[in-house]
């Protein structure tokens, strides 16, 4: 997504299993595909053997994002981004987009964990840092749960100042 490798899931979820000798299974699928594609990888053998074994996951870990700021790398058009600000879309994580509540506001088609795969599991860390995603954190720990929160100074300021004007 054009950030620096060693701060993204995928290469922190790889360095962590092999600290506990478990290990990482990752699926590198683009976000923005057509729906034809989508279904020729679905029916492709390796994609095939990946999902069940991604999908039973016991630990994930994934990133949080902001809902518009996602969208637009993920090369949204301009009628699903216009969708997300009217239904005030606040983060995204695994291709669904929630609002401050928590609610699925959107959902794109993509390959790999989803939703329900995320409860299954025996631990699951996010990660997001910066004062800016504070507002996608909150929104996706009302969504489901979140075990680990991996972050920073900036976006836990920001998410105890948050939590300290909601209880005025």
């Amino acid at each position: 997504m054009g950030e620096t490798v060693a701060y993204q899931a995928n290469t922190i979820a790889a360095e962590l299993a092999e600290k506990v000798g478990g290990r990482s299974v990752m699926l590198h699928i683009p976000d923005s595909l057509s729906q034809k594609a989508l279904e020729q990888l679905l029916e492709d053998p390796y994609i095939q053997q990946r999902l069940p074994v991604i999908r039973s996951a016991t630990v994930v870990v994934h990133g949080i994002g902001d809902a518009l700021a996602m969208a637009r790398r993920r090369h949204a058009s301009e009628s699903e981004l216009a969708l997300l600000a009217e239904r005030a879309a606040m983060a995204e994580a695994f291709g669904h987009y929630f609002n401050a509540c928590g609610d699925v506001v959107y959902a794109m088609q993509t390959i790999g964990l989803r939703l329900n795969d995320v409860e299954r599991a025996r631990v699951v860390m996010a990660v997001a840092g910066g004062a800016s995603k504070a507002q996608a954190i909150a929104a996706v720990a009302q969504a489901y749960r979140i075990d680990v929160l991996v972050t920073d100074e900036g976006a836990a300021r920001r998410l105890l100042q948050m939590k300290s004007e909601s209880d005025m």
